[in-house]
């Protein structure tokens, strides 16, 4: 089974757990990247999408996701626009 570890992390917790995952399952690993990294946009709900993927998402079996919570809050800004691309 083909499997994808993908992260938005700001402050590097996420990073480090998708990292940790991605190495003991062998798997591959995708950053995600907003368009704009630009905090006081996030807590305003206001998201331009993500860049551009390195990875063709549709070629994996399996995705795990990480994101951030801020403020008690899950940020998915990042997670939607995400999977909105990788489902097309």
């Amino acid at each position: 089974m083909k499997t994808i570890v993908a992260y938005y992390s700001r402050k590097g917790s996420n990073k480090y757990l998708a990292e940790k995952i991605s190495k003991s399952l062998s798997c591959e690993i995708e950053e995600i990247k907003p368009r704009l990294d630009v905090f006081i946009l996030f807590l305003m709900n206001i998201h331009l999408g993500i860049k551009p993927l390195k990875h063709n998402i549709q070629e994996y079996d399996r995705l795990i996701l990480f994101g951030p919570i801020w403020m008690g809050k899950f940020i998915h800004h990042c997670i939607v626009s995400f999977i909105s691309i990788s489902v097309k």
